[in-house]
């Protein structure tokens, strides 16, 4: 983008200002090639000669052999006014050097410099290191350029652009914005030198692998120490608000703000949000009574696999019978399917995500599949997750993917089912989710980052994983205080829930206020 910038403002602006000067008598002519271009243009212009003229580069003393360009004397207008004349001449000295040096015919090109022109004066050259530039610029192009001459000055055709971006807060060097905009500039700069190059140290198969910001550039590594320090922050907005901290209230508003108007989503204690809350008690399925039974696990399939996150979920009934018995019920609530299933529970929406997946997880639990499988004891946490996600084809539990299979692990792990799952354990799913907690992981500089256009298929390194997991399980147990632990039930299961919620307040850009704050 410089270096095309570069090249045409050289030519459209630095050697359109030294033509003037020449015209002007204010620079010497004497051993000068433009001076003597000049010149050559400008007798052009006041001969009455109708001959071709042939310009060649190396009459210029010019190192480009084999270049020249012919000038119709026949085509040329002689004019009386002087400014008009010399207005000719410049033009025309561009126009044999866009020639002679081969610029390119197709004035995107061109326009393209002066978009950054616009650009660099305004906001500075780091404004360029943006991914977004070009998609403003191939959205804009079509009202800034129009066909035909397109001419440098007055830049008249960016003029209403040039309006608009005295008002933008990247305009002062002095604002959050464009102090942001400097720093990754000098981030990526300084990657680029040779002293302080990224360096990934891969484990060998005898090392533990190090954490990721333990191998990358100072630079980056105070990035990462930031990072930790904004998650430290997040975990404490979240003990702010369980515990009402009023003073934590006007600290982080926008995640304090999310934290009131969906808990679920947003609180990192995911035993106390409201809807573990109401699952666990007496009304939900997994009291020791009803969740070895198959109506109790059908009842909490139902749950995390339909009605969750559902309005139906908080205020309906939360135990079912049968497949028949969950279908009456909704039928008479007389409510549309989103009443009782949100297809997007989970993020992304999934359109075969229904109520009417209630009748094939009642047939999947004929023949006592449940009790035959727990048989009185306590499971496994991986059996359990593999036991709902099953190889079968079609699988016992359709829609039941990585995630909501083990949410309801976790869910039995609680309620007694299965055991306490180990590092191990946590780590197999983290990895082989791929998710929100390997997506933090990555913003916290703990792992490796996937590559960028393949992160739905490449899983991350799976020691490296293991490594800032253990990490992150003893970062979030020392933030906490310990006398808090059991109150807000910490465990691995816990920590792996908060890496998701840092990454979902970090998408929704709860995180990155103004000033600093949370």
């Amino acid at each position: 983008m410089l270096i095309n910038y570069t090249a045409w403002y050289w030519l459209d602006v630095f050697v359109a200002d030294q033509c003037r000067k020449i015209l002007a008598g204010n620079f010497p002519s004497g051993g000068n090639w433009l001076a003597g271009l000049v010149s050559d243009v400008e007798t052009l212009y006041t001969s009455t000669s109708t001959e071709q003229l042939v310009l060649r580069a190396t009459d210029y003393d010019i190192d480009l052999p084999d270049t020249s360009h012919v000038l119709d004397r026949s085509r040329i207008r002689i004019s009386k006014d002087k400014d008009r004349k010399n207005a000719r001449v410049v033009s025309t000295v561009i126009s044999i050097l866009e020639k002679w040096l081969k610029y390119p015919a197709d004035r995107s090109e061109k326009q393209k410099a002066w978009f950054v022109h616009i650009l660099v004066a305004d906001f500075g050259s780091n404004i360029l290191y943006l991914d977004g530039i070009w998609n403003i610029y191939s959205n804009i192009r079509n009202r800034l350029f129009v066909d035909g001459s397109w001419h440098v000055e007055p830049f008249g055709a960016v003029e209403l652009l040039q309006k608009f971006t005295l008002n933008h807060p990247l305009h002062n060097p002095a604002s959050f914005e464009r102090t942001a905009v400097d720093r990754i500039a000098y981030l990526v700069d300084d990657l680029y030198n040779d002293h302080n190059v990224l360096v990934i140290d891969r484990p060998t198969s005898t090392e533990r692998a190090l954490l990721f910001k333990d191998t990358i550039s100072l630079s980056l590594r105070q990035i990462a120490d930031e990072e930790m320090q904004l998650f430290s922050l997040f975990v404490q907005a979240n003990i702010d608000y369980q515990f009402d901290n009023t003073s934590g209230l006007l600290t982080h508003p926008r995640l304090q703000a999310h934290l009131k108007s969906n808990t679920d989503k947003f609180l990192i204690f995911r035993e106390l949000a409201p809807s573990r809350a109401r699952a666990r008690s007496s009304e939900g399925p997994f009291t020791p009574e009803l969740i070895r039974t198959t109506i109790g696990i059908y009842s909490a399939i139902v749950w995390r696999g339909i009605t969750f996150g559902t309005a139906f979920a908080a205020d309906g009934p939360m135990v079912f019978t049968s497949g028949h018995n969950f279908d009456a019920i909704c039928s008479a609530t007389g409510k549309t399917e989103e009443y009782f299933c949100d297809k997007g529970a989970y993020g992304v929406p999934n359109p075969f995500r229904t109520a009417a997946l209630g009748q094939d997880y009642w047939k999947s639990l004929q023949g006592n599949i449940w009790e035959d499988f727990i048989a009185g004891r306590i499971i496994s946490f991986i059996e359990c997750w593999r036991f709902f996600l099953s190889g079968r084809n079609p699988p016992l539990f359709p829609q039941l993917g990585l995630l909501a299979s083990y949410l309801l692990t976790a869910d039995l792990y609680y309620a007694g089912v299965v055991a306490k799952p180990a590092v191990d354990d946590m780590v197999t799913i983290i990895q082989e989710m791929n998710k929100g907690a390997v997506a933090a992981l990555e913003r916290l500089r703990l792992i490796a980052p996937r590559v960028q256009m393949k992160k739905s298929k490449r899983k991350v390194n799976r020691e490296e994983c293991r490594k800032a997991f253990e990490f992150m399980a003893e970062y979030v147990g020392n933030i906490i205080p310990q006398h808090l632990h059991d109150v807000l039930c910490v465990d691995l299961v816990m920590v792996e829930h908060t890496l998701c919620k840092f990454s979902r307040a970090s998408a929704k850009n709860l995180l990155c206020q103004r000033g600093g704050d949370v």
